[in-house]
């Protein structure tokens, strides 16, 4: 089993849904070398004939721990439901390959499926814009490794089009003030206009709160 800290990373990404498979492979992969389990999605079976020497057991002995342990932490990082379909495969090599052929980014099916998860991307009233940013980027990049590339522009009316009502002015000041040329910029521009938003709410939430503590006491409005 992975140890205590790669798992900790592992469970920091989503769990195979379908839909990302890229860095789902790239994080498992990674967690595999960590334990030096590697072995078991790059090599089939050893052969272990009737008149095998004890060497030859001996190396199939350690092969099959090898598999188990490399079996065992992929699933453990897929949804239930996958579980079910991807535990029936015999080797850890077997069950790699199954789930690289139907779930390959490169595949048409799901390319659409990445865009529509890109496009339909909404930022949450009391989400961090920065993290929001880099989701989309995230999700942008695995886009362009499935041959899929959004240019800047592209990327960066996406993700001012996935803002919060809150943001909409802040959104519509930077598509036409041209400063944005780089959707790498834009997370740090956001961030600081969401800043500017929040401290502009504080005074407002102050007044709500005091008016509500008189109403309370009995006392009129300020």
């Amino acid at each position: 089993m992975a140890s205590k800290l790669i798992a900790s990373e592992l469970a920091k990404t989503e769990r195979l849904n379908g839909t990302n498979y890229d860095m789902w492979s790239r994080k498992i992969r990674y967690g595999l070398i960590h334990d030096n389990l590697e072995s078991a999605i790059e090599e089939a079976a050893p052969k272990l004939g009737k008149e095998a020497t004890d060497a030859e057991k001996k190396e199939f002995d350690t092969w099959k721990l090898c598999d188990k342990k490399a079996k065992s932490l992929m699933l453990m990082f897929m949804d239930d439901n996958l579980i079910k379909v991807f535990e029936v495969y015999t080797t850890t090599k077997d069950m790699w390959d199954a789930i690289k052929e139907k779930y390959d980014t490169t595949s048409e099916v799901n390319v659409q499926l990445l865009l529509h998860r890109y496009n339909t991307c909404k930022m949450k009233e009391n989400e961090n814009v920065i993290d929001h940013c880099n989701k989309m980027i995230v999700m942008a990049k695995d886009l362009a490794a499935a041959g899929n590339e959004l240019s800047e522009n592209m990327q960066i009316a996406g993700i001012l089009n996935s803002l919060p009502r809150s943001l909409d002015m802040v959104a519509t000041t930077l598509r036409h003030s041209g400063k944005i040329n780089k959707v790498d910029d834009l997370p740090s521009a956001l961030a600081v206009e969401q800043d500017l938003v929040n401290s502009r709410k504080e005074p407002e939430l102050n007044i709500v709160q005091e008016d509500e503590s008189n109403i309370a006491r009995g006392y009129p409005k300020n």
